[in-house]
């Protein structure tokens, strides 16, 4: 699945921009614990490096083919507003849409997925300091988290990131993007950003 996620990846626009693979350790025999340890271990590695945002995907994906292109025209990465954003919409519900800019605002305790995240270098420092005081999933972790910096969390619209798969790979809930545009472009040219997200 993994190696299905990068092959989709590769096909869209995101070129030789770096991409870090953060495998499951298996260090416990409860799969919720692994899923933490290993998205703090992928949020850790990308603060290692000097990327100011940090793009956080699952493994089991499909991708708009201008997947660079449409993040970096972006009205939220474009005015420099993300702290946390997501790519990937199954269904949160909303508290303001501004279709003008391809977006809307999440309510954080209505957040769920982790599929497709975007955080700003300053964000992902916050939520690994605070780890352990918020629960458990990842999803919610993170979501929780971000929310304490009282900044709004977006949603690109529509959907650049898809599930792929009739099941969860580790036995949750399967949900799926219901707005995903495998060929949708944004209108607007991008920020000449050359690097600087992983």
């Amino acid at each position: 699945m993994c190696r299905q996620t990068l092959e989709n990846l590769a096909r869209t626009d995101w070129g030789r921009r770096p991409v870090h693979i953060q495998l499951d350790r298996k260090t416990s025999a409860d799969r919720l614990q692994n899923i933490l340890d290993t998205g703090y271990l992928a949020l850790a590695h990308g603060l290692q490096t000097e990327a100011a945002w940090l793009l956080f995907l699952e493994d089991d994906l499909d991708f708009d083919i201008h997947l660079w292109h449409n993040i970096a025209a972006w009205w939220p990465f474009q005015s420099g507003r993300i702290t946390l954003v997501s790519l990937y919409n199954p269904g949160v519900r909303s508290v303001f849409t501004d279709p003008r800019n391809g977006c809307f605002e999440a309510h954080p305790h209505y957040i769920y997925g982790s599929h497709a995240l975007l955080l700003a270098r300053c964000t992902a420092e916050f939520i690994l300091t605070h780890w352990g005081e918020a629960p458990a999933p990842l999803d919610i972790r993170i979501s929780r988290l971000a929310a304490r910096l009282q900044r709004p969390l977006y949603y690109h619209v529509p959907s650049l990131v898809q599930h792929v798969g009739q099941q969860s790979v580790w036995g949750g809930k399967c949900h799926a993007a219901v707005d995903f545009d495998p060929c949708w472009q944004a209108e607007n040219s991008p920020k000449q950003i050359q690097s600087g997200v992983l």
